[in-house]
């Protein structure tokens, strides 16, 4: 099991470091970790190597490779930790150089026979025996490790960019397991019985390496550690807990019955359980509330952000509460949000905080960050451009766009793959560099806002077809009769004029508008004979003139206008009264879209011609409605009419 496994780790090494080096074949960080790479995977066949002989002779023929990755895996470190931190003193590159040197002279007296030439069987396994010279090289390679891991820490110390931070703590991880799984290599020196974990501990930190250098944008590592020794407690202390009544139990039952046997202790340990369970749940809700409960407050925050604006159909107030919301997230001065017009440019549609020259520009396709955002699709940190290796090539261009929106982060709005926004903020107050989990919040915010900005799209889309429709309609109608034509929309007008006066919410303003187009649709399933009587109805002919509305709401169902807009024609001719229709509905039975658009009817009725009496004056139609306020319509609405009408 043992060489599987430094096989498998020695393997992977190597590739993790031709992969990393293929990334970017010139950049100092990445040759030098596959340097180190190729050092550690050397060592590691090496190891296999005396895992596998059979002989003394054997295992002294396979010195040499082990020892070749020995000697050079302590410089490949330093100078891999100078890269990361670019450290560039001179002092720290002439001791690199001497690193080098002297892994150069190890190793020659190595194959001198002077140093690590001998071996000892020891339960099976052969290993290198130290020689006087051994404790010189020991010095040397702990001088290294630890004077690179000081250098580790000091740059992590001075970093203000939180990326970078994240990077090393990503290091620190690597080197902290690495440095745990020593310790079993030493038991087994030391003649215990413990299986040699320390190749698994080199692959691990060789691997968090390589994503840390890979991958700019990683997971808060502070999060991963925290989570994860918080639930190892957490199940450590729930099982142990669990294990100990199980025991205590089972020791109740022997001294009740005087036996106990496999069954009886099945069944109490899943009793246990099932009890434990609830226990180990309302544990783990108290753990998540204590350790984590800043950023469910900050998820919490942006939860309500987007119930807010998912019933929203105005996008100044998505765009508001997006801001407003940021504020609550981040302490930031100065913020902007950028919106795609019908031109395809990107002016800043609000903002917080910048200059009146960052507010009048205006973004196109053509700027070199607009084209890196579509290619990308991802947020940008200007930081990360001095960072980032890989944008080298477009950074100062990147750069000035940013500096001109007074940008420090930029987040994109994609809808559909297409770029609809930017959100934009200036460095923190505190001056130091957003953290990935800052960054996911307000991802998570843009997504949300997103969601809102696709809703009022669909929204006005649906709008757009409804009015065409209504159009259409509408002709259909007033081509019927000449004493309607045109009335629909003087209706609609003065229906709205009410609603907002009575400072109803705008989708019921929106239906009612809607509704009082089509409010007499009904009237194309109506005998062209009766709409066109001079005289007054007989009670059949009202009947069915009564059938209209029936036949309207109807017709809106077919073409799913809405639930709303279907009542709002249903019941325009119902009265507060009972003596309306269809269904002789009362008072607050009736929607309050229908009894404005019953006033706003009734009151252009009476202003306007019809074949068998003449059109009354505004004074003398409010009037009319006045009295029959409480009676056939509802006061308030009334009071609004008479507010609206300039008489």
């Amino acid at each position: 099991m043992y060489q599987i496994t430094l096989s498998i780790a020695s393997f992977f090494m190597l590739f993790l470091g031709l992969f990393v080096f293929t990334r970017d074949v010139k950049r100092a960080v990445n040759k030098n970790f596959a340097l180190l790479s190729a050092s550690l995977s050397i060592w590691g066949f090496g190891m296999l190597a005396l895992a596998l002989v059979k002989n003394r002779d054997e295992a002294i023929a396979c010195l040499p490779i082990l020892h070749l990755g020995l000697v050079f895996g302590g410089p490949a470190l330093f100078a891999f930790i100078l890269s990361i931190t670019e450290d560039k003193s001179k002092i720290n590159r002439l001791l690199s150089m001497a690193g080098y040197t002297l892994g150069v002279i190890f190793f020659l007296l190595h194959l001198g026979g002077k140093f690590g030439s001998n071996v000892l069987c020891v339960a099976g396994y052969y290993r290198v025996v130290g020689e006087q010279i051994s404790p010189y090289f020991n010095l040397f390679l702990c001088s290294l490790a630890f004077y690179s891991c000081y250098l580790l820490y000091k740059r992590y110390r001075i970093s203000t960019s939180g990326t970078e931070r994240n990077r090393l703590g990503y290091l620190f991880l690597g080197i902290f397991v690495a440095t745990l799984s020593t310790l079993t290599n030493i038991l087994r020196i030391s003649g215990f019985d413990v299986y040699p974990l320390f190749h698994i501990g080199l692959l691990f930190f060789n691997a968090m390496t390589a994503y840390a250098i890979v991958r700019y944008r990683l997971m808060d590592i502070t999060i991963i550690i925290r989570r994860a020794l918080v639930y190892s407690i957490l199940t450590f202390l729930t099982t142990g807990l669990w294990l100990s009544n199980v025991f205590i139990f089972s020791k109740f039952s022997v001294a009740l019955s005087g036996y106990q046997t496999f069954f009886s202790i099945g069944v109490t340990a899943l009793l246990i359980a099932f009890t434990f369970l609830p226990v180990r749940n309302r544990i783990q809700s108290w753990v998540d509330t204590a350790f984590f409960a800043q950023r469910r407050e900050l998820e919490d925050i942006i939860h309500e952000f987007g119930l807010t604006v998912s019933s929203s159909f105005n996008k100044e107030y998505i765009l508001n509460s997006m801001i407003r919301t940021v504020l609550r997230i981040v302490d930031v001065e100065k913020i902007s949000v950028m919106v795609i017009n019908e031109a395809g440019d990107y002016p800043v549609s609000l903002s917080v905080g910048i200059n009146s020259q960052s507010h009048g520009i205006r973004l196109n396709p053509s700027n070199h960050l607009i084209g890196w955002l579509v290619q990308n699709k991802r947020s940008l940190l200007r930081r990360e451009l001095n960072e980032n290796p890989d944008l080298r090539w477009v950074r100062d261009d990147l750069i000035q766009d940013m500096k001109a929106i007074e940008a420090a982060l930029v987040i994109p709005l994609f809808s559909h793959h297409r770029l609809i926004g930017l959100l934009n903020l200036e460095e923190k107050t505190s001056a130091i560099s957003y953290s990935e989990e800052e960054m996911a919040l307000l991802e998570t915010l843009a997504a949300e806002a997103i969601l809102a900005f696709e809703n009022i799209k669909f929204f006005d889309e649906r709008i757009n077809l409804m009015i065409n429709t209504i159009d259409a309609l509408c002709m259909a109608i007033e081509a019927q009769n000449k004493f309607v034509q045109g009335h629909s929309q003087l209706i609609a007008n003065y229906a709205v004029l009410m609603a907002k006066e009575m400072e109803l919410d705008e989708a019921t303003i929106e239906v009612i508008k809607i509704a009082s187009f089509l409010h007499d649709i009904g009237n194309i399933g109506v005998s062209e004979d009766i709409l066109h009587l001079d005289g007054r109805l007989t009670i059949e002919e009202f009947e069915k003139i009564k059938e209209h509305v029936s036949i309207g709401r109807n017709i809106v169902h077919s073409i799913q206008l809405g639930r709303e807009i279907e009542e709002c024609i249903l019941y325009h001719h119902e009265r507060m009264d009972g003596s309306g229709y269809p269904f002789a509905l009362k008072g607050e039975a009736i929607p309050v879209s229908a009894r404005i658009l019953s006033v706003a009817d009734a009151f252009v009725a009476m202003i306007h011609e019809r074949s068998y009496r003449m059109a009354l004056s505004q004074q003398e139609a409010l009037g009319e409605i006045q009295k029959a306020s409480g009676q056939g319509f509802d006061p308030l609405v009334v009071t609004a009419l008479l507010a609206v009408i300039d008489v």
